[in-house]
């Protein structure tokens, strides 16, 4: 029996897989390179994956770019 649970993470999806006693985590689409012994460990490891990846994504947004600007 298998059982599978998805997660949304800003507009990350995470898929969260047990089967067999091996839990597994989809992160849009792309397996996590190893399997985990707990939900909690395989929940943890796609969120951090999800967050590095944003962490490392181009920002377009400068913070007070436009500041006085319009004054």
């Amino acid at each position: 029996m298998s059982s599978k649970i998805v997660y949304q993470i800003g507009s990350r999806t995470l898929a969260v897989t047990a089967a067999h006693g091996r839990w597994t985590a989809v992160l849009d689409g792309v397996a996590l390179d190893r399997w985990f012994a707990t939900l909690a460990d395989a929940w943890t490891a796609g969120v951090t994956e999800a967050l590095r990846l944003d962490a490392s994504a181009a920002s377009t947004f400068v913070s007070g770019a436009d500041a006085g600007r319009y004054v």
